[in-house]
Parts: structure tokens; sequence; C-alpha cells
């Protein structure tokens, strides 16, 4: 698997991953589409969003949790664009988000995305760039 623009956050060391996420969130400006697990369908996932992504400078990213239990402390700082974007973290593939550490977008792990639905992810953080959420997201359960 060739990844160009993707973070892969540690399982081993769930410090380091929050804190890698924090500094991704707080300190480059950048739209980041957060993929979450390590099974078939998240490894698709995670390529074609790094596909999507674009060139170096471009602001899209993709961070990768692959335990969902090593970066819980930074994913709970998120906020929701709109409360009901996000009801379970057990039901997320991924989320995409804007430059104010907004969640602007979610795929269910239910679906197989493809390119587009992928694409949409990356547009819906892009036109809400300044846009900072008011809800807070649920709690990260402590299993995968």
């Amino acid at each position: 698997m060739h990844l160009e623009k993707t973070l892969i956050l540690p399982t081993d060391d769930a410090q380091l991953a929050a804190a890698l996420l924090r500094d991704y969130q707080a300190t480059i400006k950048k739209i980041l589409f957060v993929a979450i697990g390590d099974d078939k369908r998240t490894r698709d996932t995670v390529l074609k969003a790094d596909k999507l992504a674009g060139k170096i400078e471009d602001p899209r990213w993709v961070v990768w949790v692959r335990s969902r239990k090593s970066a819980k402390a930074a994913l709970q700082e998120l906020k929701l664009l709109d409360a009901a974007l996000l009801n379970n973290w057990t039901k997320v593939l991924a989320v995409s988000v804007n430059f104010k550490n907004t969640v602007c977008d979610v795929i269910s792990n239910e679906t197989d995305p493809n390119f587009t639905r992928i694409f949409e992810a990356y547009a819906r953080s892009e036109a809400n760039p300044d846009k900072e959420g008011a809800a807070a997201v649920p709690p990260v359960p402590e299993t995968e």
C-alpha cells in the first residue's frame, strides 16, 4: 500500500496517538479525512482518500486511526457541525474535519465508500472551513 498524504497513528501508544492527532488538528491548517479501523474496508478507504488528497501542498490530508481506543482522547475533543451527524462511534468508518476541528461529514462502516463519496466528505469540510461545531461528539467507546 503506497500512501503519500496519510498519517498513520500508532496503536501501541495512546498518548502519542492522541498527541499526533491533536497536533494535526491544532497546528496545521488541513482538511482531515479521519479513517477509523484496521480491516479491509478501512484500508481500501484510506487508499482512496489518500489518492483524492491531491498534491502535498493541498490542504487535504488523511489520518488513519487504526485503533479507536488509542486516539480516543483526541477524537473526543472534536465538535460536530450538526448533532445528527454522529450518534455512535462504533458505526463510523470515517469523518471529515474542517480547519476548526469540526466534523462536517460521517461515513458509516456499513457502507463501502467509493471515490465519489469520499470526495463529497472532503467537499463538505471545505464548504464549511471556518464554522465551529456547536455539539460535542458522543463518547468514544473503550472497545474496538
